[in-house]
């Protein structure tokens, strides 16, 4: 049938029955994918059922995720080998698309227990297995480093909503200020990053540990100030610590003049079964090592 014959209808009216806006349908008309008549009294936009089909088949393209002016492309070429083409590379766009999605849920999942679990221990201390980490160094003390790699690999990490900043305290002086600052990010999914260790990267092996959970703000140092208290707790119940302290913040707020942060801190002691084999010796419940403070 000849268009001059089909039915018309108003830009509102076509607007509601495809869920588009009018100014959407002027933006299309603009970009040249349908070719509404003019009404000759008033000069009215005027749509047919060919302008409604081109309408409906340039949403379905937006809707797989093709911009306006790929679905330009694609309405003016008839060859169904290109269009083939085009859905094919769209494709494997959006299984990409999917398995970072996958990767951000995966955060958010893990981001969301951690933070339960800090909030549900949060004055206690705990004898607790520290996960096995890759640490990528960026900082001594205030200082970030300068190097290109360090740069270049730092940028690669932060696409990873898995890592966080962490910092690592040295055992032989913990009333030094001298700390190494790194981003973390679990041993898992640095295999699936097929991350490895090297210069500036480092493999932390899981260890038995005493975990608590600190606060800290930009005006205080995580030395023995902050730390102390956990120490003191460590004597009191015969645990020594036996390497280099680790703490992963979290949470960083900016209140006002200062930065907040919440961060998770792992001192290691020798490990749980020499523990427990420890305590049986002397008669101590191994549980009793939790201390609410």
């Amino acid at each position: 049938m000849l268009r001059e014959f089909i039915n018309k209808y108003k830009i509102n009216y076509v607007a509601k029955i495809l869920g588009l806006t009018p100014q959407a349908i002027r933006y299309y008309e603009k970009k040249g994918l349908i070719l509404p008549a003019r009404i000759e009294e008033n000069q009215y936009r005027s749509y047919d059922a060919w302008d409604i089909v081109l309408l409906l088949r340039t949403r379905a393209y937006r809707e797989y995720g093709f911009a306006v002016n790929e679905i330009v492309d694609i309405l003016r070429d008839d060859s169904p080998e290109r269009l083939i083409e085009k859905l094919e590379k769209r494709e494997q766009e959006v299984e990409a698309e999917i398995e970072k999605l996958k990767t951000v849920l995966s955060g958010l999942k893990y981001f969301s227990s951690r933070m339960q679990f800090m909030q549900e221990n949060k004055g206690r201390y705990l004898v607790a297995e520290r996960p096995a980490m890759y640490m990528l160094y960026i900082q001594k003390e205030y200082e970030m480093s300068d190097d290109p790699d360090v740069k270049k690999m730092l940028s690669e990490w932060c696409e990873n909503p898995n890592v966080f900043p962490c910092t690592a305290l040295f055992l032989d002086d913990i009333t030094s200020k001298d700390f190494i600052g790194a981003q973390c990010m679990l041993a898992e999914d640095a295999k699936r990053l097929q991350i490895q260790e090297g210069r500036f990267v480092s493999y932390i092996e899981p260890r038995t540990c005493v975990y608590a959970v600190i606060e800290i703000s930009s005006r205080e140092e995580l030395t023995n100030k902050i730390l102390q208290p956990i120490l003191d707790y460590m004597k009191k119940v015969g645990l020594k610590p036996v390497d280099d302290i680790f703490a992963r913040w979290l949470v960083v707020n900016k209140m006002e003049s200062q930065y907040k942060a919440l961060a998770e801190v792992w001192i290691p002691i020798e490990d749980k079964t020499k523990l427990s084999l420890l305590y049986a010796k002397n008669k101590i419940d191994f549980n009793d090592v939790i201390c609410y403070i």
